[in-house]
């Protein structure tokens, strides 16, 4: 896995367009935006989603400007650590 761009954060929102998957080798992953009343950011996190859609959450996890998984190349997204309701 590449990584440009790394930083530490925590930050606060709105959960909205929550999805959640499973992989091809079955571990359950989860998606959704935080946004507050000016943008937006993608999450990122393993597991089944904490919080529900429209909920606030405050998130901590390692900010990419760009990562690169399994070939695939992702933009401006957290690694969630940590997600509190």
């Amino acid at each position: 896995m590449g990584e440009v761009a790394s930083t530490s954060l925590t930050t606060t929102g709105r959960v909205t367009r929550l999805r959640s998957t499973v992989s091809r080798r079955g571990n359950p992953y989860y998606w959704f935006e935080l946004r507050d009343a000016r943008s937006g950011i993608t999450v990122f996190s393993f597991g089944t989603p904490e919080c529900p859609e429209g909920t606030r959450a405050t998130v901590e996890g390692r900010f990419d400007k760009e990562k690169q998984v399994s070939g695939r190349t992702f933009y401006n997204e957290i690694s969630a650590s940590r997600i509190r309701c």
